[in-house]
């Protein structure tokens, strides 16, 4: 048995373009919130001028990080 092959109407395609639409905006909006947008970025560069790091700090960073861990 043949099935009928609707023709969709202009109304039809017009409300399912709408709620695309909808769809879109609605997963901007959702995007927008979920990212923050004030967040400034902070550069680091220059923060430890003039600081001497030796081998001995290194070794106690490295120490108290991994310490649980064998390295």
């Amino acid at each position: 048995m043949k099935q009928a092959v609707l023709k969709p109407d202009i109304d039809t395609l017009s409300q399912i373009a709408a709620i695309e639409r909808d769809i879109a905006l609605l997963k901007s909006s959702i995007l927008r919130k979920a990212t923050p947008s004030s967040t400034r970025l902070v550069k680091l560069k220059g923060i430890l001028q003039g600081v001497d790091i030796t081998d001995e700090d290194i070794n106690a960073a490295r120490f108290s990080l991994y310490s649980s861990v064998n390295i």
